[in-house]
């Protein structure tokens, strides 16, 4: 029952539900308007107890009596409004560095919303390298312990964090997991490179990718460009915008910069351009270099900085750069404060959250045009903008900004005005958006939008 049930999805063999034969006898996408009035719902099935009597409360008196209830036991107002709390299961590396888990722990905090109740599963995997088999064994407790708190927690809607590559096939498989209890599942794609990651599979992986996009409710994109990517590659999948946010209240305090500061902030690795920055570093003046110090700080998964530190020394650099490693919340936030110019030189990003935690401090930016960065900033008034492996274009910017103090305060008073607009205060109502439209989809798309291939 359950091969014929996936097969639908893919349109290969006609739908078996529950209670339907095929797919035309299954009834219309349900409206809250349309519901059935019935009885409320056992105590049974609810979680929560219903507040004290009000009387302004339309879960009481004569108001009661016109909530519409679906055969789930979901209770609505006339208007279509959800009045029941919504339970969500999410998963991520709750305890990971990066901008994905930090998105991730964003979501989980989503459970200060009166009317979410949220369960949070951390999947951070341990530190140090392992083989596959190893990786394989760990993703299958976690997958046990997806099934056991799917069983007592019983969510109506499961949040999953995914990108690229392996991640994305461990992800299938809490995809089909999730499903299989019946939960609607509401996919997070991050990364810069998730449609190379599509373009490069085989058929029969490509297939295996297509059918797990659509067997979710909803596919949360970071923006409307990387929308138009995934419905290139996977059309007819259902879509909805949500961008990174920043917290602008921590980078409030951020004060005036004597401009002796550059700072990046990335992994160490070759798709943010960190080996473009020490070659357009190479190039700026030499009085210049012996007045401002490059400060690096990120992670190092490749164990590349060995390999930056002996290139920074052959382009004679190397007295100027300072590397930081990974830091902390609380210190990155002091390092955001002594800048003057924050770099990121990237080949390939999703939506860079260290920009617009640059950009909420007030700091003047250098960005290369990819991935989402063109829809968060306009060249030359929220930031500096290059092309991505262009060293020389990268110290035009760098040179212009570090002496033009005057060009540095405007841009920055642009950059943090448009910080303003992905502040985490505003991410949380449209993420609880999301959740209930994926739940009133009932397995029907939310937005079936399709995009033609361009030549």
């Amino acid at each position: 029952m359950y091969w014929a049930w996936f097969a639908s999805q893919c349109g290969v063999v006609p739908a078996i539900d529950r209670g339907h034969a095929s797919r035309a006898d299954r009834p219309d996408p349900p409206d809250p308007g349309h519901f059935r009035l019935l009885q409320p719902p056992s105590p049974r099935t609810r979680e929560q107890k219903s507040p004290p009597p009000a009387a302004d409360n339309p879960r009481n008196g004569r108001a009661r009596r016109r909530l519409r209830v679906d055969r789930r036991g979901r209770e609505f107002m006339p208007d279509g409004a959800l009045v029941s709390p919504l339970r969500v299961l999410v998963l991520g590396p709750m305890t990971a560095r990066g901008g994905l888990a930090t998105v991730a722990r964003q979501t989980a905090q989503s459970a200060l919303l009166p009317d979410c109740i949220l369960s949070v599963l951390d999947t951070t995997r341990p530190p140090g390298p392992r083989s596959r088999g190893r990786a394989i064994v760990a993703h299958m407790r976690q997958l046990i312990a997806l099934c056991g708190r799917m069983r007592s927690f019983r969510p109506q809607v499961v949040h999953l964090h995914t990108c690229s590559n392996w991640t994305f096939w461990r992800t299938t498989l809490d995809i089909l997991a999730s499903r299989l209890f019946g939960a609607a599942v509401v996919l997070h794609v991050h990364g810069g490179f998730f449609d190379r990651f599509l373009d490069d599979l085989n058929p029969w992986s490509r297939a295996w990718a297509t059918l797990h996009l659509r067997l979710c409710r909803c596919v949360v994109v970071l923006s409307d460009r990387w929308r138009h990517r995934l419905l290139q590659r996977v059309p007819g999948v259902a879509t909805a915008v949500l961008p990174n946010a920043v917290d602008t209240k921590r980078y409030a305090a951020c004060g005036p910069r004597r401009g002796s500061r550059v700072l990046f902030v990335g992994e160490l690795s070759q798709t943010k351009g960190i080996d473009d920055l020490l070659r357009a570093w190479a190039c700026l003046p030499d009085d210049l270099r012996r007045t401002v110090r490059l400060r690096v700080a990120g992670d190092d998964p490749q164990a590349r900085q060995t390999h930056l530190q002996s290139l920074s020394r052959e382009l004679g650099v190397s007295d100027s750069v300072d590397w930081l490693g990974p830091l902390t919340h609380d210190h990155l936030t002091a390092e955001y404060a002594e800048a003057d110019v924050f770099v990121l030189p990237s080949h390939g990003e999703g939506m860079p959250l260290t920009l617009l935690e640059a950009m909420a401090a007030g700091l003047a930016c250098v960005v290369t045009d990819v991935g989402s960065v063109p829809e968060i900033v306009t060249a030359n008034r929220d930031a500096r903008m290059v092309c991505a492996g262009d060293s020389s274009a990268l110290a035009d910017a760098l040179v212009g900004l570090l002496h033009d103090a005057a060009m540095r305060r405007s841009i920055g008073a642009a950059a943090r005005l448009r910080a303003g607009d992905f502040d985490v205060r505003q991410f949380h109502p449209r993420l609880r958006a999301v959740w209930q439209r994926a739940i009133l989809s009932e397995g029907f798309p939310l937005q079936r939008a399709t995009v033609k291939n361009s030549a």
